[in-house]
């Protein structure tokens, strides 16, 4: 999903105001990846070390199965949290943000001049350099991608403006989009916070 091809027949003062809120809505995306990843990593190794530890205080309450269980369940965690901090590390989503985050400041610059120039005596006399200059922004950003979820915020967020003339029935849609792609964005670190204290306490009152 592209805004050129979504939006081709609209004017090109209004496909640089899509793009540029898409790399910005991108650039805050990779930001709060990062902040997740971060922050349910960590809360999976305390809940592994909660277990450790609890495991390592002698209690004569402690049955051999259930120990077994939990030591298992501890050692599986632990490959997890390695295997997931590496391929979230491999990601590199502060520098991906930071990258979004240059190019939705270039295409602003864009966004600028072209205001300015269609503000001037002579409007869109440039419009044959600006429309050139935008698709050369597009073709070096190929290795940025983009996903859907960063259009429809923009969308959502701009929902009243005349350049999206929804309806009723669009604006559901939208909504929908957004909670579906932001399950598929998010699962996993939602997973690996809730996961360990809701099997806790299905262990402890099954």
């Amino acid at each position: 999903m592209t805004d050129l091809s979504l939006h081709q027949e609209k004017p090109l003062k209004t496909r640089i105001w899509i793009t540029r809120g898409c790399y910005f809505n991108m650039a805050e995306r990779l930001r709060r990846k990062g902040r997740f990843s971060v922050g349910s990593t960590s809360a999976l190794s305390l809940y592994v070390i909660a277990v450790s530890i609890y495991l390592a205080i002698p209690m004569p309450q402690h049955s051999s199965d259930r120990t077994t269980w939990l030591s298992i369940t501890t050692l599986c965690l632990s490959i997890a949290i390695l295997v997931i901090t590496n391929l979230e590390a491999a990601k590199n989503y502060t520098v991906e943000a930071l990258r979004a985050q240059e190019k939705a400041q270039t295409i602003s610059k864009l966004f600028n001049a072209y205001e300015t120039s269609a503000a001037s005596s002579v409007p869109n006399a440039d419009e044959v350099r600006f429309s050139q200059e935008y698709s050369d922004l597009l073709a070096n950003s190929s290795d940025i991608t983009r996903k859907p979820i960063d259009y429809y915020l923009f969308q959502f967020n701009n929902r009243r403006f005349p350049e999206f003339a929804f309806t009723n029935w669009d604006k559901i849609q939208i909504f929908l989009a957004l909670i579906y792609n932001g399950c598929t964005e998010y699962w996993l670190y939602a997973v690996m916070v809730v996961g360990p204290p809701l099997a806790l306490l299905w262990w402890l009152f099954h």
